[in-house]
C-alpha cells in the first residue's frame, strides 16, 4: 500500500479486502481525515501495528483481520473519552468496530477499551495476547 494514499483526503471508505497486498501499514493513512471505514482484512500485510492509535482517529470501523501484523495493541488506544490531545489537536475517538483477529499481535489486552464509549464490537481473537 503506497504512502501516497494520503492524497485521497476526501475518501470515506477504503476497502481492499481479500487481495494479495503486502507490506507494512503506512502511517500516512492517519492523514486521511475523512476516512470512516478502513478494511484491509484478508491480505498479507505484515510488520508491527503503529504504536500510536493515531491511525484510528476519526474511523468508525478498522478491520485488519487475517494478516500478519505483529506488535502490541497501541497503548494510547482510547486513552480519554471523546479523544486525546496530541500535538495540540483534539482528536475524536468515534470508533465502533475493531476487528483485528487472526494476526500475530502480542502483549497485554489493554483495559482502555472500556473508555471508548462508542465501541460496539471488538474481535482480537486468534492472536498471541495475554491479560
Amino acid at each position: 500500500l503506497e504512502s501516497s494514499i494520503e492524497r485521497l483526503s476526501a475518501l470515506k471508505l477504503l476497502n481492499l479486502r481479500d487481495n494479495t497486498l503486502e507490506g507494512t501499514l503506512p502511517l500516512s493513512i492517519s492523514a486521511m481525515s475523512n476516512l470512516d471505514y478502513l478494511h484491509l482484512d484478508g491480505n498479507a500485510f505484515s510488520g508491527t501495528l503503529p504504536q500510536s492509535a493515531q491511525f484510528l482517529f476519526g474511523c468508525v470501523e478498522v478491520t485488519l483481520a487475517s494478516n500478519y501484523f505483529t506488535g502490541n495493541i497501541p497503548s494510547d488506544l482510547g486513552s480519554t473519552r471523546g479523544g486525546i490531545l496530541e500535538e495540540g489537536l483534539k482528536i475524536d475517538f468515534s470508533i465502533e468496530r475493531i476487528d483485528w483477529h487472526s494476526n500475530r499481535i502480542s502483549g497485554i489486552i489493554p483495559s482502555l477499551f472500556g473508555s471508548m464509549p462508542s465501541l460496539e464490537h471488538v474481535d482480537i481473537s486468534r492472536n498471541l495476547l495475554v491479560g
